[in-house]
């Protein structure tokens, strides 16, 4: 049996004493090694898999704490501090929403608590997400010596969407995040804020065993623009006209798990409600902590390419526009 720790508030003192602790795998919520085999399985043969299984869902928080966090994160002014990066969409109609934010991680207690690095869900994500190479083949999951290590958070952005808002054209992950110098191999977690339905723009994706070697052609873009004016891993429409795109609708609070390979992308939001949803990326725990040196990195480009392509105040709308955040 496999010991992960349940998700419970904590205190200053308490975080800090799990910061120091040296394995989230040390208290009670066990999952059977069946259930992390079946995981690992459907995550190696689809590229995605559903993570808060009702055997399991003590691991996670509830949809409406999720909510109510989601709502902090956007709305409350206290947390409206200069580390948060904020993105708006200019609509139809002229009107500016705000429709993303990153780096909100380590300012709201709660998030920290659920899916910061060293947290239970950043144990399963390298339970679940680490390649076979990883494992020792003579011995089991239940063994302390063949759990892979919990993969550090590498970023984390929330997508508002609200009603009317744009979807994201088919895109790979793993090329727009690979910084220099920094990791190449990442997972994304994807927590649906909100029900995630067909005619909100859910998530579709193409399942399959995909890799680095094993992916599909994407744009590849050079230069000073930190984010390639979003075409880094764009997948051209030629190819993505082939391929068999699956929805994946699911309940507010649903929590799935999808490599850096695979390829997947939304529509509008063609609804009068939001459809909100956090995506949080880990890389694998051989590449160590890596967030906060990618969030400096991509501010000090951001700031380069904002420095030699803006060249008045009043364009300062268009200048947001430019460089929502990085990369989408």
């Amino acid at each position: 049996m496999l010991g992960i720790p349940s998700i419970v508030p904590l205190s200053l003192e308490e975080e800090a004493s799990s910061s120091a602790s040296s394995s989230p795998f040390q208290s009670v919520g066990d999952i059977d090694e069946e259930t992390i085999a079946a995981l690992r399985a459907e995550y190696r043969a689809n590229g995605i898999v559903r993570l808060d299984l009702e055997s399991i869902k003590h691991l996670f928080p509830t949809a409406s704490s999720l909510r109510r966090w989601t709502e902090e994160v956007a709305y409350e002014s206290d947390l409206k501090k200069d580390d948060v990066l904020r993105t708006f969409e200019t609509t139809a109609k002229g009107l500016r929403k705000l429709t993303r934010l990153e780096h909100f991680v380590h300012s709201h207690h709660g998030w920290r608590s659920f899916c910061d690095s060293g947290t239970p869900l950043s144990a399963l994500v390298g339970l679940v997400c680490a390649p076979p190479s990883s494992l020792s083949s003579s011995s089991s999951l239940s063994s302390s010596s063949a759990r892979p290590s919990p993969y550090p958070l590498y970023k984390e952005k929330l997508n508002l969407k609200p009603p009317l808002g744009s979807g994201f054209a088919p895109h790979l992950d793993a090329p727009s995040l690979m910084v220099v110098g920094l990791s190449s191999s990442f997972v994304t977690v994807m927590v649906a804020i909100d029900d995630m339905t067909i005619q909100n723009g859910c998530l579709k994706v193409v399942k399959g065993d995909w890799g680095e070697k094993n992916s599909v052609e994407c744009e590849e873009v050079n230069g000073s623009n930190p984010d390639g004016d979003g075409r880094h891993g764009a997948i051209p429409p030629s190819i993505s006209e082939t391929l068999q795109w699956d929805p994946i609708t699911c309940k507010g609070g649903s929590v799935y798990v999808f490599n850096g390979w695979i390829p997947h992308r939304s529509a509008a939001n063609n609804t009068s409600f939001s459809r909100r949803a956090v995506f949080l990326t880990y890389n694998p725990a051989e590449d160590g902590e890596l967030r906060e040196v990618y969030y400096a990195k991509m501010k000090s480009m951001r700031e380069e390419y904002k420095r030699t392509q803006s060249s008045a105040a009043s364009d300062a709308l268009k200048e947001e526009d430019w460089l929502s955040t990085i990369p989408s």
